[in-house]
């Protein structure tokens, strides 16, 4: 996997210092895959996890049917917005062992788009007006530093709350978090399970019951 590197440090000196470009080595641990990052404009670092995106590839095998995505949305911590692209580093096998992500940090863009408008013409891929301002179009990557930020998200989008150990839950939200987290493939993350027990306050085997429900409902 360390033979990429290079072409991680290629792809940073072209696009340049607005560009974080990521290596994932996915033949162990989900939950700290980067080994090598360039311009860390999420906030991660050697050793931090799989993204919820990453997991999600891994967990429905897309990487079988393609070699790259291209031109996502992500959103890193600080609300950080990024045009993202993910290349897929595989074996002879067709297994996904790896993946090289582009994230094109456009926050600062956004404010000043028409002033940059002129420059940007000049390079037709990047220059995408329709892309940063396209509402419909929203994010489908999490670039967060810890599995942490994605339970919190999920339980935001679900109960508009970040912190829950203080509120009681109603079985449906409880179901619906899960039931999301369940999709995104989180739950083949080691200790996911204790994880979410430990912020339900319930068994691990409550939890794995829900699990279960879930894919009975399926």
């Amino acid at each position: 996997m360390e033979n990429y590197i290079p072409i991680v440090d290629f792809i940073s000196e072209i696009v340049g210092n607005k560009c974080e470009v990521v290596l994932h080595d996915l033949r162990g641990d989900l939950n700290k895959t980067i080994i090598y990052i360039k311009n860390s404009l999420s906030g991660r670092k050697v050793g931090s996890p799989a993204t919820d995106l990453l997991v999600d590839i891994l967990n429905k095998e897309i990487y079988k049917e393609k070699s790259y995505l291209t031109n996502y949305k992500s959103k890193g911590d600080g609300g950080k917005k990024f045009k993202s692209s993910s290349f897929f580093i595989k074996n002879d096998e067709n297994e996904l062992i790896g993946m090289i992500c582009v994230n094109i940090d456009y926050s600062e863009e956004m404010l000043m788009f028409d002033k940059l408008e002129e420059f940007l013409e000049q390079f037709s891929k990047v220059n995408d007006k329709e892309f940063y301002n396209k509402e419909a179009n929203e994010e489908i990557e999490n670039l967060y530093g810890t599995m942490d930020n994605i339970v919190e998200d999920t339980i935001y989008k679900v109960t508009g709350y970040y912190n829950i150990k203080d509120k009681k839950l109603k079985k449906d939200d409880r179901l619906k978090i899960v039931s999301i987290l369940n999709e995104r493939g989180f739950f083949a993350v080691k200790e996911s399970i204790s994880q979410i027990a430990n912020i339900f306050n319930m068994s691990e085997v409550s939890i794995y019951k829900y699990i279960q429900e879930i894919k009975k409902g399926d």
